[in-house]
């Protein structure tokens, strides 16, 4: 039924200012390699999304013939794409490649579901796509959903034409360890102001290799014990964690060894940390920066912030009054009674 609908909207695509398909699994899209073809001047925004990657093609099922006139699109905005899609017109479409590079103003990246299961998913590797990234001027915004890439072996010249890929925000979300690790290697993020790390698998092979983006979050992470490796080289500002049930005291200890610029602290929901740990991670930066003499007035954590903590208990009075005067700013709410009129003097 979908390629039926396909087969006869295929004629007017490059006519449209925006087209959407949101389907189940990813073989009942179209194919950019071989249902789009002309040049899409109106084309703002293509989104062709599905719920599960089948491991099938998106496109008809008969031998593809390359189209007379080959896709280009040159002035959208948006590209919401299952990633087997994407990887197959970067592979077979030089149009396509070359349309991306001339894209000058913000276009927003979304790639979904790769799970290689062919032959032709394994030419696709995690440096083709860096390159064909840091070729797009106008990129700000990239996210990587349940992306894959399954070659292990490292090709001659991998990586020899790779430059920075400039984007302000990176989401990666629901990636294994090594896929993680393997884009984290791959990029060269320049520019990066706010990542985004959601329900991705941790590993100490991804020690060190946080971008240098100026906020990070955390979100529904479940081994964060790899957390204080992957940053021991940050230096951002921001650190947010979220739904993140097993990150404890210790976890916050050790993002303390590390001497950091001013720190900003948010927790939501992350019931294994305590008001004495949070105590013991605020002394030992502060503690770090003085030691490195890194001058940075007398609060290394400026601000802490925790909400809807659940079973961890509230502060007492003897916290507040030590944290108010070892931080700049702090908050404990959802999980008991602050007393409301507890001001710094």
């Amino acid at each position: 039924m979908c390629r039926a609908v396909i087969n006869v909207l295929k004629h007017h695509f490059s006519q449209c200012s925006q087209i959407v398909f949101d389907v189940i699994r990813s073989s009942s899209l179209p194919s950019i390699s071989t249902d789009f073809y002309g040049d899409a001047p109106s084309l703002c925004s293509l989104r062709l999304k599905c719920r599960v990657d089948d491991g099938v093609a998106a496109g008809s099922r008969k031998k593809a013939v390359a189209p007379a006139a080959p896709f280009t699109s040159s002035n959208v905005y948006e590209l919401d794409i299952d990633g087997r899609n994407f990887a197959y017109a970067c592979l077979d479409l030089q149009s396509w490649r070359i349309s991306l590079s001339k894209i000058c103003h913000p276009i927003r990246i979304s790639l979904s579901h790769l799970t290689p299961s062919r032959k032709k998913d394994l030419r696709f590797t995690q440096w083709d796509l860096s390159a064909i990234l840091s070729r797009i001027p106008g990129l700000t915004a990239l996210t990587l959903h349940d992306v894959e890439f399954g070659r292990t072996d490292y090709r001659e010249g991998d990586g020899d034409d790779l430059s920075f890929i400039r984007v302000s925000q990176l989401v990666l979300s629901h990636m294994n360890a090594i896929s993680l690790e393997r884009v984290l290697f791959a990029f060269e993020l320049f520019d990066l102001k706010r990542m985004e790390v959601n329900r991705c698998e941790f590993s100490h092979a991804i020690d060190s290799l946080a971008p240098a983006a100026d906020e990070i979050t955390f979100k529904d992470i479940v081994n964060p014990v790899c957390i204080a490796g992957f940053l021991l080289d940050w230096q951002g500002t921001v650190l947010n964690f979220e739904r993140c049930p097993e990150l404890d005291d210790q976890d916050l200890l050790e993002l303390a060894d590390e001497p950091r610029g001013h720190i900003f602290f948010d927790l939501k929901e992350c019931p294994n940390i305590s008001v004495a740990g949070v105590r013991r991670m605020v002394e030992s930066m502060n503690d770090v920066a003085l030691q490195e003499a890194l001058h940075m007035g007398q609060y290394a954590v400026m601000s802490v912030s925790a909400s809807n903590q659940n079973t961890a208990p509230p502060p007492s009075c003897q916290d507040l009054e030590w944290l108010f005067d070892h931080v700049e700013h702090f908050s404990w709410s959802g999980c008991g009674q602050i007393p409301m009129d507890w001001s710094r003097d």
